[in-house]
């Protein structure tokens, strides 16, 4: 995921160059928005089948797709036109989306239950590592090997350099795919799940309509990703003679500031409540994003420090809703119903993901266009004021998670059903 869609703001500066006269507004919001919504529909449709037929089987399908989708995006051709060319790549951009989403759910739900077959008190920080550390590091990687390339090939190679870049993010998928193969399901599924069981959607409403729906509200945050993908555009902006391997290079540094962010809010997770720590991550990066905002004219003439600030701005990002947000959702329900919660979750998430992507060029564009102060500013006071939004909606709404919630979430919910006249032994 973090690769895949960390290449995004690559490819839209690579393309854009590429292909000036084809490669409207329209299309780079498109081409960015098309994964999130392919996110969309693979965090709801795997969330049923993770739940329903196992663990194991969603992970291999969401696999083949990510394998497959990357494979025909670096080779996407049409007619031999242009158009043709990105038109195709933002079809394939959907359906690579569609497997992406498939890990969020099933990945996630097998990690808070395999976390929780491991004794001691870091469960939540083991959970992060797992998942939004391991999505940093593909950021990372994506700007190292958008820097590499170009540095090694020259700007006159930008149509090989771009397909090169999503033809690399198959291989990730493809090792992963053959041990998925020989895994099994965590003893929490094994135990509690109901694939041979009508799920009892009235009880689960009644009992977690509340909680999906502030987790959901908090997770509708679409400052990380699109602030992520757009940085490149946003610097090349700034300075429109910079080469294109230093470009990627000060890209590569900013992704950089998103490991300290979620290294040391997993950490400090196991000591301070998941909730909170969401709470601080954002409020700090509001603040951050609004002191941008309001010295932009400065920050332009001065890219060092406009590169440090917008990496603090990240790096709390990741510090706060990135490290805990799906740590929350993963373990907020319980097993027999984890996908479905973490996927309509998840899915509220990526939709606010889909409209940052999609309007942020033309926030830019309405604040007075890219290369001009109000225009890149506007998206830093908008962004700013939603973080903080979701930062009193984690405080007073999200649930106080322990270390063994996994386990005491399921004890409670068979129990819960019993009190309802559900019968449980079949779970």
């Amino acid at each position: 995921d973090g690769y895949l869609n960390g290449v995004s703001g690559s490819l839209t500066t690579i393309i854009g160059n590429i292909y000036p006269n084809e490669y409207t507004t329209q299309k780079k919001s498109l081409l960015n928005s098309m994964i999130f919504l392919g996110n969309v529909l693979g965090m709801l449709v795997f969330g049923y089948a993770c739940d329903k037929s196992g663990r194991k089987y969603s992970l291999i399908v969401a696999s083949i797709f990510l394998v497959v989708f990357s494979i025909m995006s670096a080779a996407a051709y049409y007619k031999g036109t242009n158009e043709g060319v990105i038109n195709t790549l933002i079809i394939y951009r959907f359906l690579l989306g569609v497997g992406i989403g498939g890990e969020y759910p099933a990945g996630s739900t097998t990690i808070s239950e395999g976390a929780q077959e491991m004794s001691g008190k870091h469960k939540h920080s083991m959970f992060i590592f797992l998942t939004d550390f391991m999505i940093c590091m593909g950021f990372v990687v994506a700007g190292f090997m958008s820097f590499l390339l170009t540095s090694a090939l020259g700007e006159s190679r930008q149509s090989v350099i771009w397909r090169l870049l999503l033809a690399i993010g198959s291989i990730c998928p493809l090792a992963l795919l053959i041990v998925r193969f020989r895994m099994g399901e965590p003893e929490s599924y094994r135990t509690y799940a109901m694939k041979s069981v009508r799920i009892p959607y009235k009880f689960v409403i009644k009992r977690y309509w509340k909680r999906l729906f502030f987790i959901s509200l908090g997770w509708y945050n679409f400052t990380s990703y699109s602030f992520g993908i757009y940085f490149a555009p946003v610097l090349q902006s700034i300075n429109k003679n910079m080469p294109l391997n230093r470009i990627f290079g000060w890209t590569t540094l900013i992704y950089l500031f998103y490991l300290p962010g979620s290294f040391f809010g997993a950490i400090l997770t196991d000591y301070v409540e998941p909730k909170n720590v969401f709470a601080i991550g954002v409020f700090v990066q509001g603040v951050i994003g609004f002191i941008m905002a309001g010295n932009y004219a400065t920050l332009k003439d001065n890219v060092p420090l406009f590169v440090l600030l917008y990496g603090l701005f990240m790096t709390f990002a990741e510090f706060g809703p990135g490290d805990n947000i799906g740590n929350i959702s993963a373990k907020a329900a319980a097993t027999p119903v984890r996908g479905h919660f973490y996927g309509i979750a998840a899915a509220c998430g990526k939709t606010g993901a889909f409209l940052g992507s999609y309007v942020f060029s033309y926030i830019v564009q309405k604040f007075g266009g890219y290369g001009t102060v109000s225009g890149s500013r506007g998206p830093f006071f908008i962004g700013s004021s939603v973080v903080i939004l979701s930062g009193f909606v984690s405080l007073f709404f999200f649930p106080k998670l322990s270390q063994d919630c996994v386990r005491e979430e399921n004890e409670h919910f068979k129990i819960w059903l019993e009190e309802q006249g559900f019968d449980t032994e079949k779970m």
